[in-house]
């Protein structure tokens, strides 16, 4: 079946009617970034710089890395954060099915044309098999740990959108480090105008706004993507005129 997302017809496959879904365990928890992550990495690194230019970052486990700001940086500079959104296009278009699970991965399909159904073998990961979900966020979470270690790049990774930050003094470095990275290991970031904007001091990851611009006063903003609280009003307005809530709508609100 279809749904409709951005204006685009979106294909998914009922991979729990017939089973498979119920064939895939893994021992380990799927961890996301998100807008959490992506507030947690800003706060931490705002914190870090302290006013005798020394910087001290506390690790999860209790250990402490400290170092002294380097002298092309003043404090504001250290401190000065811009961020950027980055999207692997096609998204699981981009990864291959297992030749060996082809027997379990045939589609099946009604041909309003010439009534009758027709079967095909998809190429790479179909949305709607609980796998693909694993699979696709492992090469996501791959990409970004191996960015952060070999190219000292700051990012926080949720599904195909990569939330990367950076200081103003090497956002345009960063920017054009991480594409060319992506690129050398053999994926595609969208290159549309809407998925492939510059670094800001205010950019919109995962439906909400993040306002850098006061991070050098030890300050971020997160708020709801103005064109989102416009929808939401319209709607309650029509709900209130109608009287009327669907279970379905009173989700979509919720967000």
């Amino acid at each position: 079946f279809c749904i409709e997302q951005g204006g685009k017809l979106r294909a998914i496959v009922h991979a729990s009617l017939y089973g498979q879904n119920s064939t895939v365990g893994v021992p380990w928890k799927l961890v996301l970034g998100g807008v959490d992550e992506v507030a947690a990495i800003a706060a931490t690194w705002i914190k870090s710089v302290k006013d005798d230019r020394r910087v001290i970052i506390q690790l999860p486990g209790g250990a402490l890395l400290e170092g002294v700001l380097h002298e092309d940086f003043s404090i504001d500079d250290a401190k000065a954060l811009m961020g950027r959104l980055a999207d692997l296009e096609g998204a699981y278009k981009q990864l291959a099915s297992s030749p060996a699970h082809a027997f379990a991965r045939v589609v099946a399909v009604w041909d309003h044309l010439k009534k009758e159904v027709v079967f095909f073998l998809p190429d790479a990961l179909m949305f709607g098999e609980a796998a693909a979900v694993y699979g696709f966020n492992r090469t996501s979470r791959f990409i970004s740990v191996a960015a952060t270690r070999c190219a000292d790049l700051v990012l926080s990774p949720y599904y195909d959108d990569l939330s990367q930050l950076e200081v103003v003094k090497l956002a345009p470095s960063a920017e054009a480090t991480f594409k060319q990275f992506v690129g050398k290991l053999g994926f595609k970031l969208s290159e549309e105008p809407s998925k492939d904007k510059p670094f800001a001091r205010s950019f919109a990851p995962l439906g909400v706004e993040v306002d850098l611009s006061d991070s050098s006063k030890g300050r971020v903003s997160i708020a709801p993507k103005l064109t989102r609280v416009v929808k939401i009003v319209e709607e309650c307005k029509v709900a209130v005129l109608s009287g009327r809530l669907s279970f379905k709508e009173a989700r979509a609100l919720q967000g």
